[in-house]
């Protein structure tokens, strides 16, 4: 990762943005984030209600570095 990285900055490309190096850490932890976050929100309603997981949706997020498309995770409640 970090030669890469030193490579595009040596070739004047951006590090960030479509193809930037950084594109795919940034996608990983809004991801891992977000399932984080799921296990929360789930654990915390199983004691009132059965919710589970119920797959996954995809998002696209205008960022400084460019648009990045992540999986996001859905329950069977669309409550989160």
């Amino acid at each position: 990762m970090r030669d890469l990285a030193l490579d595009q900055l040596r070739s004047g490309k951006s590090l960030t943005g479509e193809g930037g190096v950084f594109a795919p850490i940034i996608k990983e932890f809004l991801e891992s984030d977000l399932s984080a976050e799921m296990e929360d929100h789930l654990s915390e309603e199983e004691r009132f209600f059965s919710n589970k997981r119920n797959g996954k949706g995809s998002k696209n997020l205008k960022t400084s570095s460019g648009t990045i498309s992540i999986e996001t995770p859905q329950n069977r409640h669309s409550s989160f």
